[in-house]
């Protein structure tokens, strides 16, 4: 199609981040309506999610709806149209989710799959986790400036970064891909350590 699979559209990355603070805030809900507690957390796991579908999402502030809804827990509401360009790209990278959104259009909830120990520590700018700490001693706090080693990304086209899983991080191609058709909502800031 209109995006390339050369070795140089693969060695930049980026991570996602919303763009357009007058668009619609989303978020999830703490319970199904069934009564069934929702996890939050659980579609940044990287790991299949088994839950209960649809996900019900809940307009949080009423604004232009855009393709791309990060909401405060991380997790990733994005329009059809959206899934299937980064599916056709990166098939086996995310799982797609049903969602039931009191809005027009079609919307899905994306589980990124896989998370990669990728994260350059020299060239970041991070806070870290005391050592004394019970459960995340020396683990990222904070992170200010993430920067990623690209040779370490297994060659991954959407992942998350190991120790900072609320990032998701796209390469170069899907990133051309989003841009070419006009993804709205989002923004990609560049996260690839330079040599």
């Amino acid at each position: 199609m209109f995006w390339g699979n050369s070795e140089l559209a693969n060695m930049n990355y980026f991570r996602l981040v919303a763009d357009d603070d007058s668009s619609w805030h989303l978020q999830l809900p703490d319970t199904f309506p069934n009564g069934e507690d929702l996890d939050v957390w659980a579609f940044r796991k990287g790991v299949a999610y088994s839950g209960l579908q649809p996900v019900p999402i809940l307009v949080q502030r009423e604004g232009r709806p855009v393709d791309y809804v990060p909401t405060a827990f991380g997790s990733e509401i994005m329009s059809t149209r959206m899934a299937n360009i980064i599916d056709e790209i990166a098939p086996d990278e995310i799982q797609r989710i049903p969602t039931v959104i009191a809005a027009e259009g079609s919307w899905e909830l994306i589980n990124p799959l896989h998370v990669v120990d990728c994260i350059d520590h020299d060239r970041s700018d991070i806070q870290y986790y005391p050592p004394d700490h019970p459960r995340l001693a020396g683990n990222p706090r904070m992170v200010v400036k993430l920067v990623i080693n690209g040779n370490r990304t297994q060659g991954h086209d959407l992942f998350m970064a190991k120790g900072w899983r609320v990032a998701t991080i796209v390469s170069e191609r899907l990133r051309m891909a989003l841009q070419d058709t006009g993804i709205s909502g989002i923004d990609f800031w560049p996260v690839s350590a330079e040599d």
